[in-house]
Parts: structure tokens; sequence; C-alpha cells
């Protein structure tokens, strides 16, 4: 994530030309990302940009990921490189999604 500014102007790009309700997830970190890096601030600030734009449409998976982790990063055994999810990390994002949406409904 190089650029914040263009994380945000895409994501409501994308949710302009959707014909239906559009659920937006959090930007997730990982490993140089760590709570008190210059990374890690950027991403939370997105994020927050994130949610100021889309409200009840935006949900913080990070954070649910991340939980319970001192350096507030999404844990190592959810991820399959530094940032991208694995097989276990996908299941454990999809759960939190999932519950989620059920809280809505």
């Amino acid at each position: 994530m190089n650029d914040p500014a263009t994380v945000v102007s895409d994501a409501l790009a994308i949710a302009g030309r959707s014909t239906g309700r559009t659920e937006v997830l959090s930007v997730l970190n990982g490993e140089g990302e760590e709570a008190g890096t210059p990374r890690h601030a950027a991403i939370l600030a997105v994020n927050q940009s994130l949610a100021d734009k889309f409200g009840g449409d935006f949900f913080d998976v990070r954070g649910r990921l991340a939980a319970g982790d001192p350096s507030d990063v999404v844990p190592e055994a959810l991820r399959s490189d530094d940032i991208h999810l694995n097989g276990d990390g996908y299941r454990a994002a999809a759960r939190c999604v999932a519950d989620w949406l059920g809280d809505e409904a």
C-alpha cells in the first residue's frame, strides 16, 4: 500500500460501479507493519477513511484477525507471506465476515 489516497479512491470507484450493495473490508497488515511503525499508522488511517466513507458497509476484518496480537498484526499462521492470507487466513476472514453479515440480518 504505497498510496493511501489511491486505496480509498479506488474503493469508491469500485463501489460506484456496483449495481447492488457493496461491502468493503479493511486493508490487512503483516510483517513490518507492526504497531508503532509508520506503515501501521498508514493502514489504520486508510481503514478509518474507508470506515468514514462506507459506514455500516465497512468491516474491519484486520482488527478481528489481529485481535489479541501484541503487535496488532494479522498472525503469521494466517498468512502465506508478509501480507497475504493463506487458506486458514481466508477461512478465518470468511467466518468473521459471515458473523458480521449475520448480525445485520
